[in-house]
């Protein structure tokens, strides 16, 4: 682990590499989003980036987790990511709207949130959070950077995944480490 990935051609894989910008955590997640030409993958933990294939030694931000990522899903059918984390939330975005105009702003929509509960081992599940605009940067308390923060290991989003069948493409799916699977139709009707 040298703090790079690259893209590298499989016929001249010695000649024909391109690295990406060094990260000082390794990801532990990647995907493509055939739509764009992307790849998607973790940068520095929590911030998940996509770097264009013809423009991969560049990564643009498509959203932003509280936590540590551990899983991203694309989809064969759309450009949506969903994306989990150490935190509890589940998120989407889109990195199209970057791809085409680079100057626009990037949202991202918080699916779901786990919290765990003190007493009992219970876990709370909200949802119906606004859409919000992308941080660019780390969240400021007093003057001080938040640093990342150790979460419960139950509630941890684990497994992310997209349903790739055509009729169905709109399905998401999140699996918890405590076990816990959701299973939603996502898409607008």
């Amino acid at each position: 682990m040298d703090g790079y990935s690259r893209i590298t051609s499989l016929i001249s894989s010695e000649q024909d590499t391109v690295p990406n910008n060094r990260s000082r955590i390794a990801p532990a997640c990647i995907a493509y989003v055939d739509a764009i030409q992307s790849g998607v993958s973790v940068e520095e933990g929590t911030w998940v980036k996509f770097f264009p294939t013809r423009r991969y030694f560049s990564s643009t931000t498509t959203c932003k987790h509280n936590g540590v990522v551990r899983s991203v899903a694309s989809s064969p059918l759309h450009t949506s990511l969903l994306s989990g984390g150490t935190e509890g939330e589940a998120l989407f975005s889109n990195p199209a709207r970057r791809v085409f105009h680079g100057k626009i702003k990037n949202y991202a929509q918080t699916w779901f949130r786990v919290e765990a509960q003190t007493e009992g081992g219970l876990m709370r599940i909200t949802e119906g959070f606004a859409l919000e605009e992308c941080e660019e940067k780390a969240k400021i308390n007093d003057g001080q950077q938040l640093l990342t923060t150790v979460f419960p290991p139950q509630i941890c989003v684990d497994a992310v995944c997209w349903n790739p069948n055509l009729r169905y493409g709109g399905w998401a799916t999140a699996a918890l480490s405590c076990g816990l699977v959701r299973v939603e139709d996502v898409a607008l009707d």
